[in-house]
C-alpha cells in the first residue's frame, strides 16, 4: 500500500495480485483473478475510492485463459472500472446500513458505489495519469459530500512535444 498526504486528504493506492486458484476438486476451486487496484481519497467526512480490474493475469493463469477461445490473446488488455464509489462516516440517505470498513480508522462507514459510473474515468486515467485522476477524485469527494456538481471525467488528451510551446 502506498499512502501520501496532500493537503486535506490522504491519498491511498492499495494494488492486489492477482491469482490462479483453480483446483481439479470443485469445493478447492476458487478461480483466477487479475491484479487490482484500488485509489482512495480520505478526508474529514469520509473516503472516495476508485477501483480497477487491469487485466493482468499471472502466468498460470494466463495459460488456462488461452484455453478458451473467447479470451482475447492480442495483450490488447485494458483496464475495467470496478466500482467508484464512497465510505462516508455519516448516514448519506435514510436506512442506509453501516458495515465494517478496512478504508477509515474508525473500523465502519456508511458506503456505497456504482461498478457502470467506474468505467468513466478508464480513458481520463490512461491519458492524464494520477494527477488527472487525483483531482477527479478530489471533485468527487466534493460531490459527494459537499453537494458540488458531478464532475467532468471526460479525458484530457497529451499534446505532441511539438504543440505544447514551454517544451520549444
Amino acid at each position: 500500500m502506498i499512502e501520501q498526504q496532500v493537503g486535506q486528504f490522504k491519498r491511498m493506492v492499495h494494488i492486489k495480485p492477482g491469482f490462479n486458484w483453480i483446483r481439479a476438486e470443485p469445493s478447492r476451486n476458487f478461480g483466477i483473478g487479475d491484479v487490482r487496484m484500488w485509489f482512495v481519497l480520505i478526508g474529514e467526512k469520509g473516503a472516495v475510492q476508485w477501483q480497477i480490474g487491469t487485466d493482468w493475469y499471472p502466468e498460470s493463469a494466463r495459460q488456462h485463459l488461452a484455453r478458451f477461445p473467447s479470451w482475447p490473446l492480442s495483450g490488447e488488455h485494458q483496464p475495467k472500472g470496478w466500482d467508484l464509489g464512497y465510505h462516508a462516516r455519516e448516514r448519506q440517505y435514510e436506512d442506509q446500513p453501516s458495515r465494517a470498513c478496512d478504508i477509515l480508522p474508525e473500523g465502519k462507514c456508511y458506503c456505497d458505489g456504482s461498478g457502470l459510473a467506474a468505467d468513466d474515468l478508464i480513458e481520463g486515467f490512461l491519458n492524464g495519469g494520477d494527477d488527472w485522476l487525483w483531482n477527479r477524485l478530489e471533485a468527487y469527494y466534493a460531490y459527494v459530500f459537499e453537494g458540488a456538481e458531478y464532475p467532468n471525467f471526460h479525458p484530457i488528451i497529451m499534446p505532441h512535444p511539438d504543440e505544447r510551446p514551454e517544451l520549444s
